[in-house]
């Protein structure tokens, strides 16, 4: 689905994006994928790197609006920019082997070609 396809890719991505309308009817693909990618759950998380990854394959434009998506990860603290928290999930010393290369993917396709 998301191979050479740039609205599938945006489709994705844009339900990762601060949303306009306060009104939201059910679960998002973007909330689908964040709580996959941050769970202790090793293969959900893969699925969730690969899939963003190819979210941004060869697509400028999605490496510019996933720098503009941020996670609140606690309730009355300022939201924290997704692109730091993958960060933070490479460092973590706990991580197994398919953890850490499903967020080395993810990252390596994000800052290719990434103009931020």
């Amino acid at each position: 689905f998301l191979f050479k396809n740039q609205k599938g890719q945006a489709r994705i991505i844009s339900t990762l994006l601060p949303n306009q309308e306060d009104v939201q009817v059910g679960v998002t693909s973007g909330q689908l994928l964040c709580a996959g990618l941050f769970s202790n759950d090793t293969v959900a998380h893969w699925l969730c790197s690969v899939t963003l990854a190819h979210c941004l394959y060869n697509n400028v434009a999605q490496h510019e609006n996933m720098l503009q998506v941020q996670l609140e990860l606690t309730s009355g603290l300022p939201p924290v920019h997704l692109i730091n928290q993958v960060f933070r999930m490479l460092a973590e010393q706990d991580s197994n082997t398919r953890t850490r290369f499903g967020t080395l993917m993810l990252l390596l396709h994000w800052v290719e070609e990434c103009p931020g």
